[in-house]
C-alpha cells in the first residue's frame, strides 16, 4: 500500500499540473474572444442609413417585397382572365350492342368553359390593387422597423461604451489614491483603516468594470446579429424631426391601414365567389342507330347555372371576415401605441433635460467641494481619506452628467422612431 501511494502522489501532481495549465489556456482562449467581440472600430465613412440597408438586406427585405408583387401580379391576371377558372375536356362513348356484332354506338366530345359570377372579375381586380399598394408600403413599414433594432443596438452598445469608459477613470482613480494612500501608511501620516477602505474602492471599482465589459460584449454580439456588420458609425447623433404629433402618413399605420383595405377587399372577393360557378359547355355528338344510313353528327351548348353560392363560400366569407376584424382592432391597437410612445419618450426627454440642468449643477458643486477639501488636507486640517471621497463624488457627478447627455441623444432618436422618421 505504501508503494502504490508513492507511486499514486506524483500522477496526482502531474495531473494537477495539466488541468491548472488548461485552466489558464481557457482564460486565455475567453479572454481574447471577450476582446473580440467588444471590439467594434468605428468608421467615419459609414452612415446610419447605410447600417440600416445593411441590415435589410441581412434580413432579406427585398425578397419579401418581391414575393408580395407577385402575389399582386397573379391576383391581377387572375383578374384579367376571361374565364373564371381553367377550362375542362370530356367526352362519353355509348355502346348500345355491346353483346352482339351490331355497331350501334353514341360518341360525344365536349369542352367546359367555366365563367366568372356577377361581380367576381372587379372584386378580384380590386384585391389586385390593394395588394400592390401593400407591396410599396410594406418596404417602408418593415425598414422602419428594422431602424427601430439598429438603433436600439446602437445606443445600447454607445451606453456600455461609456459606462465602460467612465468606470476605467473611476478605477485608474481610486488606484492612484490607494497608491497614495499606501505611501502614507508607511510614514505613518494615516491609519490602516483609511488604507484598506482606499483598496475597497479598487476592488469595488473592478467589479464594476468587469460588469461593464460583460454588458459591453453582449452589446457588441447583438450590434452584428441584427446588421452583419463589424464595425460602426462614428458618427450616430440625429437630429429631432419637426413631425410632432403622430399622422396618418407614419410608416407603420399605413401599412396597418393598407392591410385593413386588402382583406376588405378580400372579403368583397369571397363574397362574389362561391363553390361553384357559371359553365358554358360546347359539345360535337356522333349517333349511329342504323346499319344502312350514315352516322349522324350534331353540336351542343349548354348552359349552368349554380343555385347559391354552397356552404363552403359561407366559411370562406366567416373566415375572411374574422381576419379583417383582427387587422381593424390591430390597426386600433397600432394608434394607441404609437400615441402611448409618442408621449413617453416626451416625458423621458422632460426628465431628462431637467435631470441634465441640475447634474451640471452638482458638478459645478462637487468640483468646487474637491477643490476645498484638496486645500484643506494641504494644510493639514482633514486627512487624505476625505480628499479621496471628493474626488471621487466629483468624478460619480461627472460620470451622470455623461450619461444623461447621451441618454438625451439617444431620446432624439426614440422619438424620430415614434414618429416614423427613418434615420437620415
Amino acid at each position: 500500500m505504501l508503494g502504490d501511494s508513492k507511486l499514486t502522489m506524483p500522477i496526482v501532481r502531474l495531473l494537477t499540473v495539466i488541468a491548472l495549465w488548461l485552466l489558464l489556456i481557457g482564460l486565455a482562449q475567453g479572454s481574447e474572444h471577450g476582446a473580440y467581440m467588444a471590439n467594434l472600430p468605428e468608421d467615419r465613412d459609414l452612415s446610419l442609413p447605410q447600417v440600416v440597408t445593411a441590415a435589410t438586406e441581412r434580413l432579406r427585405l427585398q425578397d419579401w417585397t418581391l414575393q408580395r408583387q407577385q402575389v399582386a401580379e397573379s391576383r391581377r391576371e387572375h383578374g384579367a382572365a376571361w374565364l373564371g377558372d381553367a377550362p375542362s375536356l370530356g367526352g362519353s362513348w355509348r355502346d348500345y350492342n355491346w353483346s352482339n356484332d351490331g355497331d350501334f354506338y353514341e360518341a360525344e366530345l365536349f369542352l367546359t368553359l367555366p365563367l366568372w359570377r356577377a361581380g367576381e372579375r372587379k372584386a378580384i381586380r380590386a384585391a389586385a390593387d390593394k395588394d400592390a399598394a401593400l407591396a410599396l408600403l410594406q418596404t417602408r413599414g418593415r425598414t422602419l422597423a428594422i431602424a427601430a433594432e439598429v438603433r436600439r443596438a446602437l445606443w445600447q452598445l454607445l451606453d456600455a461604451r461609456s459606462r465602460i469608459e467612465l468606470l476605467q477613470q473611476l478605477l485608474a482613480g481610486a488606484e492612484r489614491y490607494a497608491g497614495q494612500m499606501a505611501d502614507r501608511f508607511e510614514a505613518g501620516d494615516v491609519a490602516r483603516t483609511e488604507l484598506l477602505q482606499s483598496r475597497q474602492q479598487v476592488f469595488d471599482f473592478r467589479s464594476q468594470v468587469l460588469d461593464a465589459e460583460t454588458q459591453l460584449i453582449d452589446s457588441s454580439r447583438r450590434w452584428r446579429l441584427v446588421t452583419g456588420l463589424d464595425t460602426m458609425p462614428a458618427d450616430g447623433l440625429e437630429q429631432a424631426s419637426t413631425i410632432a404629433v403622430i399622422t396618418e402618413q407614419h410608416p407603420l399605420l399605413q401599412l396597418a391601414m393598407a392591410e385593413v383595405d386588402l382583406l376588405r377587399a378580400e372579403l368583397g372577393a369571397n363574397r362574389h365567389s362561391g363553390s361553384l360557378r357559371p359553365a358554358l359547355s360546347v359539345g360535337l355528338k356522333r349517333e349511329n342507330f342504323d346499319e344502312v344510313a350514315p352516322p349522324l353528327d350534331s353540336i351542343g351548348i349548354g348552359f349552368d347555372i349554380p343555385l347559391g353560392r354552397g356552404k363552403s363560400n359561407a366559411v370562406a366569407v366567416s373566415r375572411a371576415q374574422q381576419r379583417l376584424l383582427e387587422a381593424e382592432v390591430a390597426l386600433q391597437n397600432l394608434r394607441r401605441k404609437l400615441d402611448e410612445d409618442l408621449h413617453e419618450v416626451r416625458h423621458q426627454a422632460h426628465v431628462n433635460n431637467s435631470n441634465l440642468a441640475d447634474s451640471q449643477v452638482l458638478v459645478d458643486i462637487a468640483q468646487q467641494v474637491y477643490s476645498m477639501q484638496k486645500l484643506a488636507n494641504e494644510q493639514g486640517e482633514i486627512t487624505v481619506i476625505e480628499v479621496l471621497r471628493a474626488a471621487q463624488d466629483l468624478a460619480r457627478a461627472q460620470q451622470r452628467y455623461t450619461l444623461l447627455s447621451l441618454t438625451r441623444d439617444a431620446l432624439v432618436a426614440r422619438y424620430n422612431q415614434a414618429v416614423g422618421v427613418l434615420p437620415q
